[in-house]
């Protein structure tokens, strides 16, 4: 489903004669992968929110285990 939105959000914009330079979204993994394989113009950046909520839960699963 993700990837589809994606390929479907691409297409519509290149269709408009636009262009994307970067694109920015959570930590996907299929979509890291369609963005690097389909699209390498495109440069992708996790949005921190995202980066940052992964690794507050990796702390706090290491934190919890040591208890």
């Amino acid at each position: 489903m993700e990837k589809a939105g994606l390929v479907k959000c691409l297409s519509t914009v290149s269709d408009s004669d636009l262009s994307i330079g970067t694109l920015v979204t959570d930590r996907h993994r299929q979509i890291a992968k369609t963005i690097r394989e389909e699209y390498p113009d495109i440069t992708h950046k996790y949005d921190i929110w995202h980066v940052a909520k992964g690794e507050n839960n990796a702390l706090c699963k290491n934190t919890n285990s040591h208890t």
